[in-house]
């Protein structure tokens, strides 16, 4: 079994952290007026990078749960996930709804009501999504002969479906979760992955190039409640394949850009971020970004009657949207270490 800190997940970690703020500043930067959904840099991204998110999450899962066990990890869990949900969700329900109601003379009961729907919504739902991933998993790894395992199975992809917010979202990622924890389990290595590369990579770039906007799991959902099941399951298949070949294409062609500036400053920072920061900048960078620059630039947009930045889509996508992302990721940064000079609220802020 593999226990040890493993660096190129790290590395991982911090270009996917960047992918996040990159795909969010090219969403919240269209303002009105453009799809972004069609937008090929976004297709890109969003076609592996929160699949191997979960995968690499996943992979990190095994080493948790084989050092402290399932009843730390439960603990743990309220510490590290579920009070920082409360309380961003809190600060989040303050700065876009409080507020705002307050200034207007709007106050009233459905203004409380907002906050318990940005706390179990899609506020923060990765983090919620990993929670429920995490417990499938424990469930899953109880003794295989024993009758209870088969019983708690089933409770378990209930819970996933059901009990934990954004059940669609949850059930999508579990399976990169999964095979990011077996991957680990039965020590495979991302090496052993190379022999693919020569199938993966072609399919891969062929599936993206007819990859459609219903495609997205936040147009065309997973379940089938609309009754048209065979177009439903051809979208979900399409996803799930075009995840995994993402996944494994990337896994591939980032393992030799690591081999080439491992060690290097670099590459040292970038795993730094991934180690260290990543939870918080998606945290920040929701409030940030996909809230508070989303608003404002949606007024810039109004007021000038025309949104320049995506004038030219290509200066949009490799040049204006990629600056953005890097100067959040700074910004993010800067502001996790003012907060960790006072570790009392650093640690309830990001349960560390």
């Amino acid at each position: 079994m593999n226990l040890s800190r493993n660096t190129y997940v790290d590395f991982l970690k911090g270009i996917l952290t960047f992918l996040v703020l990159w795909g969010h500043c090219i969403q919240y930067s269209s303002a009105t007026g453009y799809d972004y959904f069609n937008d090929i840099a976004f297709r890109i991204i969003y076609s592996f990078h929160m699949p191997l998110f979960m995968m690499l999450s996943g992979y990190v899962f095994y080493i948790t749960l084989s050092k402290k066990g399932r009843k730390k990890v439960i603990k743990s869990c309220i510490t590290k996930y579920l009070i920082p949900i409360a309380l961003w969700s809190a600060i989040y329900w303050i700065v876009s709804k409080l507020l705002p109601a307050i200034i207007k003379g709007k106050l009233n009961f459905e203004t409380v009501q907002d906050y318990y729907t940005i706390a179990g919504g899609m506020f923060l739902w990765f983090i919620w999504s990993l929670i429920a991933c995490m417990f499938a998993v424990i469930l899953l790894e109880l003794k295989k002969d024993s009758f209870v395992y088969k019983v708690m199975t089933i409770l378990g992809c209930i819970a996933v479906m059901i009990v934990f917010p954004n059940k669609e979202l949850n059930l999508y990622v579990l399976p990169y979760f999964e095979g990011g924890y077996y991957f680990n389990k039965y020590e495979y290595k991302c090496s052993s992955l190379k022999k693919y590369a020569g199938i993966t990579i072609p399919f891969y770039i062929i599936m993206l190039i007819f990859f459609k906007k219903e495609y997205y799991i936040y147009i065309s959902g997973i379940t089938f409640s609309d009754g048209n099941l065979g177009e439903q399951l051809f979208i979900d298949t399409y996803r799930y394949v075009i995840g995994f070949l993402g996944c494994i294409s990337i896994l591939v062609i980032l393992q030799k850009v690591y081999q080439i500036l491992k060690n290097s400053k670099f590459a040292n920072r970038i795993e730094l971020i991934g180690s260290q920061y990543s939870l918080q900048i998606y945290i920040l960078q929701c409030i940030g970004i996909s809230w508070l620059w989303n608003r404002v630039y949606s007024k810039i947009v109004d007021i000038l009657g025309n949104n320049y930045l995506t004038v030219n889509i290509i200066l949009y996508d490799l040049v204006i949207t990629p600056l953005m992302a890097m100067a959040g990721l700074f910004v993010f940064c800067l502001i996790t270490d003012l907060l960790k000079k006072n570790k009392t609220i650093y640690g309830i802020l990001f349960g560390r």
